[in-house]
């Protein structure tokens, strides 16, 4: 039987990483440059944290891919891409994305000209 201190203390640590990893992911997509690289490393560092303290992987993609869980916020999810994880988060989330199922971006499906349009409505309505 686990000890139940132990497995509270590696809840609150990946709750602590999750956290990290949401914050560093949002920063990166307000930087430039420099800035920016430094948030993706953040977030590539906390997601890899995260695979070796038992988050979930929960979905790939052909591009090199992986949707993280988080077991205690179902709803909180990140993407991390596997060649930018450090080796040992890297060979455990390769090992459990064949587990996980394959999804492609949304992108994939949507036709561009109508993406385009739907844009252009959505700047229309801002206006």
């Amino acid at each position: 039987m686990p000890n139940v201190n132990r497995v509270n203390a590696l809840a609150s640590d990946l709750c602590e990483i999750s956290r990290l990893a949401h914050t560093a992911n949002r920063l990166a997509h307000k930087l430039e440059g420099t800035s920016r690289d430094l948030a993706l490393a953040m977030k590539d560092a906390a997601c890899s944290l995260a695979i070796l303290h038992g988050a979930i992987v929960n979905g790939h993609q052909t591009n090199d891919i992986i949707g993280l869980q988080f077991p205690k916020f179902p709803s909180s999810r990140i993407h991390a891409r596997l060649s930018r994880l450090h080796p040992d988060a890297r060979a455990i989330a390769r090992r459990l994305s064949p587990c996980a199922p394959a999804v492609s971006a949304l992108a994939e499906f949507i036709d561009h000209d109508q993406l385009r349009a739907i844009r252009s409505l959505v700047e229309r309505r801002k206006k």
